[in-house]
């Protein structure tokens, strides 16, 4: 996805794999979803959604489990032992959230605004920003601005009773995350979720094969070269400055920029070196949990 960036501004790029094919570990998945549709449409990517109803169940250790189908977005109970107000409330909490996930997605991807640039784009750019947000109603509004610092868990231990219904809202909520469901923002960072995915739970799936491929398809026609079954063995580096990368055969390639897919240990300290890394840095590298 980088290279086609970096390829449509009129970058050269060279993508170096370690393995035969492209895609790293995501050949090895199912499916994927979190895939940013305007990084589909930018890139000319078809792919459609794996097409099947959905179920999301919550387990119970009295074999009470509760079960939810999915159709097309709209959620319904097939099986739980939450009361009607609490099944009520359970849908009513989602479809505001959705409503709120709507207004954070129409700004996400764009560049933030200067508040004191005096620009007149980014001036242009924070009155949009405030009247979407203001469209939502004074009701609505004022309930955004009340949650969206929120953790997850009191939102919900405010509203609902059964402790399966909060399960399943503060799971999705920490998902992916380093937050808890008391984690101040959690609900800031299932919206964004769910603006993403356009659904609160992580539904919408693609085939993995066919977006691989068709990435791969999207550099070669933007001129991005591609060489497979070859290893970074180093970045180099001149005057705190990168001067390009050496593979394991020994073979350099020039560069003044360098993007690396590793995980942070292996980039910093296997292949740039902690020379002339900041001792502080180095420890907080090293404290990362890959």
């Amino acid at each position: 996805v980088a290279g086609s960036y970096l390829s449509k501004k009129n970058k050269k790029v060279l993508v170096i794999e370690k393995n035969e094919n492209v895609g790293g570990l995501a050949e090895y998945a199912n499916s994927l979803n979190c895939v940013s549709p305007i990084i589909k449409k930018e890139l000319s990517i078809n792919v459609a959604n794996i097409n099947h109803t959905n179920h999301i169940i919550s387990l119970e250790d009295n074999q009470n489990h509760t079960v939810l189908e999915d159709n097309n977005g709209k959620l319904s109970f097939l099986k739980t032992n939450a009361d009607e107000h609490d099944q009520k409330k359970f849908l009513s909490i989602i479809n505001n959230y959705e409503l709120f996930s709507k207004t954070l997605g129409s700004f996400m991807l764009q560049k933030p605004p200067r508040v004191k640039s005096g620009n007149r784009a980014d001036l242009l750019q924070l009155i949009s920003m405030g009247w979407k947000i203001r469209k939502l109603g004074k009701k609505n509004m004022r309930e955004l601005l009340r949650v969206i610092g929120l953790n997850i868990a009191d939102d919900l231990e405010d509203n609902l009773n059964n402790n399966s219904l909060m399960g399943l809202l503060s799971h999705e909520a920490v998902l992916g995350t380093n937050l808890g469901p008391r984690s101040p923002g959690s609900i800031l960072a299932l919206l964004y979720k769910q603006a993403i995915n356009d659904n609160v739970f992580n539904l919408k799936k693609i085939e993995v094969a066919d977006y691989i491929n068709q990435l791969e398809d999207c550099c070669n026609k933007n001129t991005v070269e591609l060489i497979k079954s070859s290893e970074v063995k180093k970045i180099l580096t001149q005057n705190n400055s990168v001067t390009g990368v050496q593979l394991n055969n020994g073979e350099i390639f020039e560069s003044t920029c360098v993007i690396s897919n590793a995980d942070p240990k292996t980039t910093y300290l296997n292949l740039l070196g902690a020379k002339i890394l900041d001792t502080d840095f180095i420890r907080r590298t090293k404290n990362f949990r890959n």
